[in-house]
């Protein structure tokens, strides 16, 4: 295997434990080998490193195969989000302002790509 787990390797795995008569570890262990292998090859969103991609769509969460509509509707839930205004210290407003940044020029650069078709 080169690294990545299948539902064969799971299965065999979780199998062995089973025929070795302890089917509650064996179970339990495949349960958890099939969410390591779901995590691998579906990674979870992760908000704070959206921001730290060059990706302008996974700065947005969405697609690039998204529409207008959806990328100005991902871009006005994140910046209503985001908003220095809407933090209550200043750590948080600094980051929020931040954020804002991000989310702007990943909008113009969405906008531009989207232009220059």
């Amino acid at each position: 295997m080169s690294g990545h787990w299948t539902g064969r390797a799971i299965a065999a795995v979780a199998g062995a434990l089973l025929m070795r008569g302890n089917p509650l570890i064996g179970a339990l262990i495949g349960v958890l080998l099939w969410i390591l292998a779901l995590e691998r090859r579906f990674p979870a969103n992760r908000p704070a490193n959206a921001g730290t991609s060059d990706d302008p769509y996974a700065v947005l969460g969405v697609s690039p195969q998204a529409s207008d509509a959806e990328i100005e509707l991902a871009w006005r839930r994140a910046v209503a989000a985001a908003h220095p205004d809407r933090q209550v210290d200043a750590a948080a407003r600094a980051a929020g302002e931040r954020r804002m940044h991000q989310l702007n020029a990943a909008r113009r650069r969405i906008q531009a790509l989207r232009r220059n078709r």
